[in-house]
């Protein structure tokens, strides 16, 4: 009876309902745990499916990466091209090996077997299937200049370069209008001086869409001040040039855009060399002959800002006319030593400028 008695209450339904109540636990931990090998075995395969070449290499694909492509548009261009099955995957990878940042453009001879890690490689040490061309375009240079660059590097010929200019049709909203201008050259101003890398057979339209394409985008965040300043886009652009052919030193730009602000204000002549010497066609300094030429780029005999750029921009010089900075001058004078320029708010101050620092021996 005693032995019954002890069984019984070691059966007693407390017990018994702890019991059922850990052998419960124990089982769905157990099961939860084979869920979970199975949902990671099941994502470790995927992922190495996705991650794996999507074919075996027999599969050849040319692939352009212009300058400028970012990593996110070089995994979408491998991705649709079947280098890789998921492009978010190849940018994880990237991240995760500090890859990407030094990807260099070209035209690129890939196959559909090659592994991340190969792929990266590639782009990394540019192993281009056809070798590229780099131009470098200077601030200031005139659409004569720029086409006389590129003809002595055999990028372009010369007649049919300037032909474009003239006549080619390029899809910008600035190019609109620009036909009814007073000289020679239409696209005068809006090539972008820059660093350009081409393939040794780009046309010369591809070569001009390229600079215009720069222009466009340099200009896209600067729209908004153009508009704030009460300016044009052509008259923002052809003050700007002024400015870049004018100074030397970039540290002084803004401050000679505040004195072509302050005379245009004041409804004084511009008076500025640089536009008198793109009339005249020639590089030296300005004569008393060229100050009575008659055109509507000698800023010494019409007022107001000349029809058209005089040359090609470069960054400074556009930040320069929309952030000018606050003076009350109206001259300057470059001291011939240095290149730099001395301001003032009268004439008899200027004229005391001019003869200690560019009338000398």
């Amino acid at each position: 009876m005693d032995k019954l008695k002890t069984i019984k209450d070691n059966l007693s339904p407390e017990k018994v309902r702890i019991f059922f109540s850990d052998w419960t636990k124990k089982k769905t931990f157990f099961a939860l745990g084979i869920s979970l090998a199975v949902l990671l075995i099941v994502g470790v395969s995927m992922i190495f499916s996705l991650t794996s070449p999507p074919g075996d290499g027999s599969q050849v694909v040319q692939l352009e990466i212009p300058i400028g492509t970012s990593t996110q548009e070089i995994a979408a261009k491998l991705e649709e091209n079947g280098v890789i099955k998921n492009q978010n995957l190849f940018i994880v990878y990237l991240r995760l090996n500090n890859l990407g940042a030094n990807f260099q453009a070209g035209e690129y001879d890939l196959t559909d077997g090659l592994t991340y890690e190969e792929i990266s490689e590639a782009l990394t040490e540019g192993r281009v299937a056809k070798e590229s061309v780099r131009f470098t375009i200077p601030e200031g240079y005139t659409i004569l200049e720029i086409s006389e660059n590129l003809e002595s590097q055999g990028l372009v010929d010369g007649d049919k370069f300037i032909e474009l200019i003239q006549q080619g049709e390029f899809e910008y909203d600035f190019v609109e209008g620009l036909e009814d201008n007073y000289h020679d050259f239409r696209l005068e101003g809006y090539l972008y001086p820059n660093t350009y890398e081409v393939y040794p057979d780009a046309t010369e339209f591809e070569i001009i869409d390229l600079m215009l394409g720069e222009f466009d985008s340099i200009i896209s965040d600067k729209r908004n001040r153009i508009d704030e300043l009460g300016l044009s886009l052509h008259e923002a652009v052809t003050l700007a040039s002024l400015i870049e052919r004018e100074a030397k030193h970039e540290d002084e730009m803004s401050k000679i855009a505040s004195v072509i602000f302050n005379r245009l204000d004041s409804g004084m002549l511009l008076q500025i060399d640089a536009s008198v010497l793109y009339a005249t066609g020639h590089k030296d300094v300005v004569t008393y002959a060229d100050l009575e030429v008659d055109s509507p780029y000698n800023t010494y005999k019409y007022k107001g800002i000349p029809p058209t750029p005089i040359a090609s921009p470069g960054r400074a010089a556009l930040d320069a006319i929309l952030y000018p900075d606050e003076t009350e001058y109206l001259f300057y004078v470059a001291d011939r030593k240095t290149g730099y320029h001395h301001f003032a708010k009268t004439y008899q101050e200027h004229r005391q400028n001019a003869d200690r620092y560019w009338h000398i021996d």
